[in-house]
């Protein structure tokens, strides 16, 4: 799969992401829901995917340093509203849906490990992560990163 294919897989996860229905699922904040995978080579056609995916009006794109990324988006007024006032929030600054991957070297290759979760800030400056149980998403996140060359590792 070449970059631009990565990217339209990329661009329809942070779409699913977006929908009022993933932030259904509670507020359980499981360990598990975080996917890995291990490259030989660094993962260059992973972030560079990634990068062109989180491109749309709203979306901020965070690059702390090289194998680090993360997408911001910010989800439709009706359910910022529904995350402020659920989850004690702040409109000074708004929830977002994130999407992040995270690189480690290891002694053969890379680690690269991939969390989605719902920020929502909070009036005293601190924040909220709320991770929901989302079969699809890691189905799609362990496809992307096979795309890319990398093999699934367990939780």
């Amino acid at each position: 799969m070449n970059i631009r294919s990565l990217s339209f897989v990329l661009i329809a996860l942070l779409v699913a992401g977006c929908s009022p229905a993933t932030i259904s699922g509670g507020t359980s904040a499981q360990q598990n829901l975080d996917q890995r995978a291990f490259f030989d080579d660094f993962p260059t056609p992973l972030f560079a995917a990634a990068g062109q995916a989180c491109n749309g009006p709203g979306d901020l794109l965070v690059q702390e340093a090289r194998g680090r990324l993360r997408c911001e988006v910010l989800p439709d007024p009706p359910a910022a509203a529904a995350l402020i006032l659920g989850y004690d929030g702040t409109i000074e600054d708004l929830p977002t849906y994130v999407i992040a991957f995270d690189t480690e070297p290891s002694e053969t290759g890379y680690i690269v490990r991939n969390e989605a979760y719902i920020r929502v800030p909070q009036l005293d400056g601190g924040e909220v992560r709320i991770k929901t149980p989302d079969r699809r998403r890691a189905r799609d996140i362990r496809k992307i990163f096979t795309a890319a060359g990398g093999t699934i590792l367990p939780p």
